[in-house]
């Protein structure tokens, strides 16, 4: 089959552009910024994107203006929109929109029913995976984030994290000669988000952040997800596009990190496969990877082999921030160069009367 769209003339083509025009001015009004702010998680907007759509006065049309401006909609193709509304379920606006569409736009084209989606409910597209994937792995956070034992073993009193996490005394290790083995010496941080915002860290990817029992290690690393999936103002995570966490004792046997994905953060009856998972993660232009508790990691076999390991020393996941959070007595035994030793301290005094 011939898939190739057939240009019209140079006229009808600027024809098309102008109706375009006409066309998100009046889809505009369908999109509340309730429904907005949902197709913005589904195209994984950044968020100054996001709060521009959040403060214009015409939610609808800030929200079109910025999917035509990325090429996310064009003239030529809008599957891509009917797809994600198909996703979210608003499909009485699905009707409206290929309406409008075909009323303004396909009039000038060669073949309008080539440019809206198939109507095929089976053919999920990469947009509606990737928005689906991120909607599973908020509520599976949601459910961890919430579900903090401020006093453990008592299971009828569980708190948000953001409830009991306290910002207390963090340090890095200042390497001297540039080796993770060498002297150095340990130099006070202003707070957790420094990690990612102190300039003296700027060359860091792995953050191996390890602390006594007791001193808050899990409960930062859940801080960390509470801060991406909530978009938090001033934390350097918001912006990030794929933070992916994982409990380390749950892996057992050198899991593979795509089955471990689907296994721990999807629901049973998801229909996204590892393959599924794999190019959505690879897809993403930002990513933080959060392993907790590599002092209770066990495999099998060679443990060099496994893909934990492979992403600590960097040989997978080049491009991806890592945050490891271990005891001292249990370190990693290949660290990249590009890692950097954080502690906590405990609570000093400040942190105490907070």
């Amino acid at each position: 089959m011939d898939t190739t769209r057939e240009r019209t003339n140079p006229r009808r083509e600027r024809e098309s552009d102008k109706g375009f025009g006409r066309f998100i001015v009046d889809i505009a009004s369908f999109f509340t910024l309730a429904i907005a702010l949902q197709l913005a998680t589904v195209y994984s907007l950044p968020t100054a994107d996001v709060d521009r759509i959040s403060r214009h006065v015409d939610h609808g049309w800030m929200l079109l203006e910025t999917l035509k401006q990325k090429g996310e909609i064009t003239p030529t193709d809008i599957s891509s929109l009917i797809d994600a509304l198909d996703h979210i379920g608003r499909h009485g606006i699905v009707a409206a929109v290929k309406e409008s569409f075909k009323r303004n736009v396909s009039v000038n084209l060669s073949s309008p029913e080539a440019y809206l989606a198939p109507e095929d409910d089976n053919k999920r597209s990469f947009v509606g995976k990737k928005g689906q994937f991120l909607k599973d792995i908020k509520e599976s956070y949601a459910e961890m984030y919430n579900g903090v034992q401020p006093i453990p073993y008592i299971r009828e009193r569980l708190l948000c994290v953001n409830k009991v996490f306290i910002d207390s005394g963090i340090e890095y290790f200042n390497k001297e000669g540039g080796s993770n083995a060498g002297t150095g010496t340990w130099l006070k941080l202003g707070s957790y988000n420094s990690i990612f915002t102190d300039p003296r860290l700027s060359n860091a990817m792995v953050y191996l952040l390890y602390g006594e029992p007791g001193y808050g290690k899990s409960t930062l690393a859940l801080q960390y997800v509470y801060d991406w999936c909530n978009r938090c103002s001033g934390s350097p995570l918001k912006d990030v596009e794929m933070l992916i966490f994982l409990r380390l004792r749950y892996l057992k046997g050198g899991m593979p990190i795509f089955k471990a994905i689907k296994e721990f953060l999807l629901p049973s009856d998801t229909r996204l496969s590892e393959r599924d998972v794999m190019d959505i993660i690879q897809s993403c232009t930002s990513v933080v990877i959060v392993f907790d508790g590599f002092d209770e990691y066990s495999n099998e076999g060679d443990n060099s082999k496994d893909d934990v390991t492979q992403i600590i020393a960097r040989q997978m996941f080049r491009d991806f921030k890592v945050i490891l959070t271990t005891r001292p007595s249990s370190i990693p035994p290949k660290l990249s160069y590009a890692t950097q030793r954080v502690r906590l301290t405990g609570f000093d005094d400040q942190a105490k009367e907070r």
